[in-house]
């Protein structure tokens, strides 16, 4: 046994306390009795020698718990932080083998539940996710944070529509088929335009950034789909089983999400941007609530209250911030 108790010590590869594995030898070894010694049972000399054995490997287990933790692990390098040449670059490239080639023509020459249509959507997907590693090699600019989190949202959304496709058609499913594809290609358009924004980013003069913010803004009041939403009472969309709902719902987050889009496109002047970031966090808790209330099904009732409430205060505060944009204020 002390002969293993030596190899394991050596394969910790640490210094052992002067002396330890001879205890542990001499308690293990049977003892020579004198003559005026009283005879020790056999069963009193086994315990003694397992004691000594469970000592040592106490002894053993406690510094190799310390040396485990005073041992240095290599640490994770960081992700470089992207530059907005290289950032731009990357997002172009990957437009460039998706949303402009999306699906090849597959899923409108053939019809949307055909094994042709699957296929491309299959191969489309490899493409999307290559999209997603790409944006995982490195930190975006500060300039384009916020709308690498939309991106990478929509481009979860579209993978999940196009495995939907996939599935509906191995099904026959004509219908599921169909409105899955339409998902798609509506998420498609959200990536073009995000995309867009990105590639096209400079920065505006005071009066070309107070009209891009009058027009955005102009554009949630027109919205008629919008304004139903948000003039619900006691609040909007506060049952999940609501008529028009979801369509309210996506009409808004389409609006919002332009709104934010824009401003990534034609970003603020210095003079403007600490009430660019203002309206920019406004529009970011407008669409998150947007966000939730589109998976009210999941949240309940209650979720859509409280959705519906953080929504009708965003929006009020949007507003506030491009009129006081607006207005040269």
């Amino acid at each position: 046994m002390t002969d293993s108790l030596e190899r394991f010590l050596q394969d910790l590869r640490f210094d052992v306390p002067a002396g330890l594995v001879n205890r542990a030898n001499a308690a293990a070894a049977p003892r020579v009795r004198s003559d005026h010694e009283r005879p020790m049972g056999r069963r009193t000399e086994l315990v003694a020698g397992i004691a000594a054995a469970v000592l040592a490997l106490i002894v053993i287990g406690t510094f190799a718990y310390v040396r485990g933790v005073a041992t240095p692990r290599p640490a994770v390098p960081a992700l470089p932080d992207l530059t907005i040449k290289q950032y731009q670059t990357l997002i172009a490239s990957n437009q460039g083998t998706t949303t402009n080639n999306f699906l090849n023509d597959q899923c409108s020459l053939n019809p949307p539940e055909s094994a042709a249509c699957a296929d491309e959507a299959a191969a489309l997907i490899v493409r999307l996710q290559q999209y997603l590693s790409d944006l995982n090699q490195g930190r975006p600019p500060a300039r384009f944070a916020a709308i690498d989190g939309r991106l990478r949202h929509h481009l979860g959304l579209v993978v999940a529509d196009l495995r939907a496709l996939i599935a509906a058609g191995k099904a026959g499913d004509v219908s599921a088929a169909a409105t899955a594809l339409t998902a798609a290609t509506n998420e498609r358009d959200t990536l073009s335009r995000e995309a867009g924004a990105i590639i096209f980013s400079s920065q505006e003069t005071p009066l070309g950034y107070m009209g891009i913010v009058s027009t955005g803004s102009s554009n949630l009041l027109a919205c008629d789909l919008c304004q139903k939403l948000v003039s619900q009472t006691p609040v909007p969309c506060q049952s999940t089983q609501g008529p028009g709902c979801a369509d309210e719902v996506a009409a808004t987050t389409l609006q919002v999400e332009t709104f934010l889009d824009s401003l990534v496109r034609g970003f603020a002047p210095d003079s403007l941007a600490a009430k660019d970031q203002r309206l920019q966090t406004d529009l970011e808790a407008a669409d998150g609530a947007l966000d939730a209330m589109s998976s009210g099904p999941i949240g309940g009732d209650q979720i859509m209250r409280r959705t519906g409430l953080e929504l009708r205060h965003a929006l009020s505060l949007v507003s506030q911030d491009a009129t006081d944009i607006s207005g040269g204020g």
